[in-house]
């Protein structure tokens, strides 16, 4: 078992209905693997502290938050394509209903680029979220990406689509990502989100 390091993600934007929000997400990563000469096979467990803070156009602002869980498992195929399926919020928020989600993904990668298609689903498989990408390496320390979102878990009557795009970059044992989302049906409605990722490996 190894500790794989830990991320710490920022985002603010507007909702549909005009409420403005910022959350932040921080998670423990976990994981196990083993390797033959066909695949390799990696289990996983995230720790994450998540919270919401909801301010609207009228009325009291109001906080959301605790901790959750997800597990996953990652399949490395030889020729380069990578599949990865996920349980979401697999314990409860502490007084939030937490919706749990299965996500899975299949991307193929070479040195020259990765592109990925993924999707997530409730439990009961309402409310679908698919996701479709592609990232680009600029040498051994920045990547950039760019990709489409159709998202029908936003809590309105009509899916919303984005255009995505972002940039990362690599410094020692740290990576820090920048990312933007804007909604296809309105150009005003951007979002932008930073994360910082710092891995500390250990065996055990």
């Amino acid at each position: 078992m190894s500790y794989e390091g830990g991320t710490l993600a920022y985002e603010s934007g507007e909702l549909a209905n005009g409420d403005k929000f910022t959350s932040s997400d921080t998670r423990l990563v976990f994981g196990a693997g083993a390797r033959s000469d066909v695949a390799g096979i990696r289990i996983g467990a995230a720790l994450r502290k998540m919270n919401l803070t909801l301010k609207p156009s009228a009325g009291k602002e109001q906080e959301f938050g605790g901790w959750t869980g997800d597990a996953g498992l990652a399949i490395d195929l030889t020729g380069g394509i990578m599949l990865g399926a996920v349980l979401r919020n697999v314990l409860d928020l502490e007084g939030v209903d937490t919706t749990r989600r299965l996500a899975g993904a299949i991307a193929y990668g070479s040195s020259k680029f990765v592109i990925e298609a993924a999707g997530s689903w409730m439990v009961d498989g309402d409310q679908p979220i698919y996701r479709f990408g592609v990232m680009i390496p600029l040498g051994d320390l920045v990547a950039v990406r760019g990709g489409f979102v159709h998202d029908s878990f936003v809590g309105t009557t009509t899916a919303r689509q984005t255009a995505t795009a972002g940039a990362s970059v690599v410094f020692g044992r740290a990576r820090f990502d920048a990312g933007a989302e804007m909604n296809i049906a309105d150009a005003s409605d951007l979002r932008f989100g930073f994360s910082l990722v710092y891995f500390m490996p250990f065996a055990m």
